[in-house]
């Protein structure tokens, strides 16, 4: 098989690329993220970023590929945790949910065990529509959108279709 059609490109990718992966989905999706790249260095959007280690989607492709994004991340103790997790200095960590345009916050569900009361268990979150938080970080375009928003998935979508629109 010509070296072109390998997706890593050396013993040390293919040693971090073992050392890194954060899930199985890492093995299956990781021919086709570097062939839409050009195998180069890309850019993702990791929308329910969590603490941006465990189970991130795009912690490999940061830690042995070079790509660079954006992580969002809405609930403000998961937020802080991922602001403390060392990733790419290029790499932008937004705490915001993503919502339709005009909106400024919305009530989010974070712990479906929450007994503590409406205004404790959905707090308000700063939001926008996700073509606005990409721009705003500098990467308008990605190569990669790693969604895991509990659900609410086609409301995030719909805010770029929106904007495209």
């Amino acid at each position: 098989m010509p070296r072109s059609h390998w997706f890593l490109n050396s013993t040390h990718e293919f040693r971090c690329a073992l050392r890194e992966m954060r899930s199985p989905d890492d093995a299956i999706l990781l021919p086709l993220l570097l062939a839409a790249s050009g195998h180069a260095a890309g850019t993702f959007v990791e929308i329910g970023a969590n603490t941006g280690d465990v189970g991130s989607q795009t912690w490999l492709l940061e830690r042995c590929f070079g790509w660079r994004g954006v992580l969002i991340e809405g609930d403000p103790e998961t937020f802080s945790q991922l602001a403390r997790t060392p990733r790419n200095a290029l790499t932008r960590k937004v705490h915001s949910a993503v919502c339709e345009e005009g909106k400024r916050s919305i009530s989010m569900l974070f712990d479906r065990r929450c007994t503590k009361g409406k205004a404790l268990c959905m707090p308000r979150v700063q939001c926008k529509p996700l073509p606005a938080i990409m721009r705003d970080a500098g990467f308008p375009r990605v190569n990669f959108l790693a969604l895991d928003v509990e659900g609410a998935e086609e409301l995030v979508l719909e805010t770029v279709v929106a904007e495209e629109a």
